[in-house]
């Protein structure tokens, strides 16, 4: 069901309908750390950071992208 979530987050993502994005990509994160994927943690947190940065939120995005990283 995460990918699911996920995929439908990039689908909003492409269409610039970023609260949305967001939304379901935390929906996405939820999920896969319940199954402890980190793969997939860490490419959702980075999908994040992306939408955090064009929506002007840099601390966040930092936030999110170190913890990508540290996957």
């Amino acid at each position: 069901m995460a990918i699911v979530i996920n995929n439908l987050a990039n689908i909003h993502n492409i269409r610039n309908e970023l609260d949305q994005a967001r939304d379901l990509y935390q929906q996405a994160l939820d999920c896969f750390e319940e199954c402890q994927d980190l793969f997939r943690i860490s490419h959702v947190l980075y999908s994040l950071y992306q939408i955090q940065i064009a929506q002007g939120e840099r601390s966040a995005a930092r936030a999110s992208l170190l913890r990508s990283l540290q996957m």
